[in-house]
């Protein structure tokens, strides 16, 4: 199944913005993608009750596509804190793995709610970072008893809802293991790839309740090739705009996102 090809600058321009703002605002695309393919499924495939569904794992190819760029350039840079990532990606692809299950096997409706659910965290923690948000500093802590719930939840949440989960390992990994912000943000990135490719791997076992693949492979490649193309610009602007001001106004678009889920 394929769609109109003059949907492709539509669909560049999703992945464009939200790879910019992805850049900009540190935060995963797919908080955005979801929603918006959520919406537009129905328009381009007709009739169907499994859209949230199909967004989802189609959104984690994306995010999976678009980290490879950013993976390679923390691990060039030095900013992935590699005792903490040996430590963090066993449990992290097992929950990659089963949030893939869960989101296969979920009742539709379900996801949905929970995926409302995730989008007010979000917006919440965009909202309370919009100040001057505190870090923590100090000695490195990788216990395995702090390490394995964060990197095993951020895994869950990452293929359960097709999105990259640093908004939950970069403050956990610097709060709880005193790991210093650039290695928290390069370690998470780094993260975001393994936990997807997973992700990819276990939505390829399943299906739609149509009985076609949950994955939109041509509107993921699209997608991510608009996202990969903007992030440097995301990136370039970082310190050069009021992130503040960004922050509180991408929050009420989440928040907009987040009823709009609930209500139809």
């Amino acid at each position: 199944m394929s769609f109109d090809p003059a949907l492709i600058p539509l669909f560049l321009a999703l992945g464009a913005i939200t790879g910019f703002l992805a850049a900009l605002l540190g935060i995963g695309g797919g908080i955005i993608y979801v929603p918006v393919l959520t919406f537009m499924l129905p328009w381009l495939t007709g009739n169907g009750d499994d859209f949230i569904r199909v967004a989802i794992a189609t959104s984690l190819l994306v995010v999976l596509l678009s980290s490879i760029s950013s993976s390679l350039a923390n691990l060039r840079a030095h900013n992935v804190h590699l005792p903490l990532l040996r430590r963090a990606l066993v449990s992290g692809l097992i929950g990659a793995f089963i949030g893939s299950q869960f989101g296969t096997l979920l009742p539709a409706a379900l996801l949905k709610i929970s995926f409302a659910l995730l989008l007010f965290y979000v917006g919440y923690r965009l909202m309370a970072s919009a100040g001057k948000p505190e870090y923590v500093d100090g000695e490195d802590i990788l216990d395995w008893r702090r390490v394995f719930p964060i990197s095993a939840f951020t895994g869950l949440i990452t293929s359960t809802f097709g999105v990259g989960g640093g908004f939950f390992s970069v403050p956990a990994f610097n709060q709880w293991c005193h790991i210093s912000l650039r290695k928290c943000v390069g370690t998470s990135s780094t993260m975001i790839f393994f936990n997807s490719l997973m992700g990819v791997f276990g939505y390829l076992l399943g299906q739609s309740i149509t009985g076609l693949p949950l994955i939109r492979y041509d509107i993921a490649i699209v997608i991510a090739i608009g996202a990969m193309a903007a992030a440097p610009l995301g990136i370039h602007l970082l310190g050069k705009v009021n992130l503040s001001l960004f922050r509180r106004f991408f929050a009420l678009l989440v928040f907009a996102s987040a009823i709009n889920l609930l209500v139809h």
